[in-house]
């Protein structure tokens, strides 16, 4: 499927040496990592994240039954660290994960993004300050990025919301298994 969103960066390639400590990250409570990973942000992607000029960082959100298991949204907490380091606003909950879908990693890219049609929608607390930036652009993190599904529904309702720019950053890329 196409990707809308206008630029991506990632940090590590998603294989059988990163497979752990991304577990832990996301698993095991290890919240720590996400200052590790975003010192090695700073150390290898600057230049990259400025010269997107987003104006704010979201995370991709995850559902709140997750959220009470797991105690922590895991690109939360890496946008929270983001936006301090680049000085940018922060808003947490501009994407609201409403429907608590299985996991992606069990589908093929296709099933992916129509398993996750309608798991986000746009926090309407968001929409003055969208009519009143026309040129607003934003980052959107994740930990994973391996079809592309879940930042490519988030990315179109972000646009649909009326946000022209929308770029992606996620710890690790992977290749799609299908």
């Amino acid at each position: 499927f196409p990707k809308s969103f206008q630029r991506g960066l990632s940090l590590f390639l998603y294989n059988k040496k990163t497979r752990p400590i991304m577990s832990a990250f996301k698993y095991q409570n290890r919240r720590g990592l996400a200052d590790f990973f975003c010192q090695e942000l700073c150390r290898y992607q600057l230049s990259q994240l400025r010269d997107l000029g987003a104006d704010a960082v979201i995370p991709v959100p995850i559902h709140k039954n997750k959220y009470k298991k797991r105690g922590y949204n895991q690109a939360e907490l890496l946008s929270r660290r983001i936006a301090l380091i680049f000085n940018l606003s922060h808003y947490p909950d501009m994407l609201i994960r409403s429907v608590d879908t299985l996991p992606q990693k069990q589908f093929t890219p296709q099933a992916r993004l129509n398993n996750l049609k309608k798991a986000f929608r746009f926090n309407s607390r968001y929409d003055n300050l969208v009519q009143t930036n026309s040129s607003l652009s934003v980052l959107l993190v994740d930990d994973i990025y391996t079809s592309g599904a879940t930042m490519e529904a988030c990315t179109r309702i972000l646009l649909s919301a009326g946000i022209p720019n929308v770029f992606v950053l996620s710890i690790c890329i992977g290749m799609a298994r299908d």
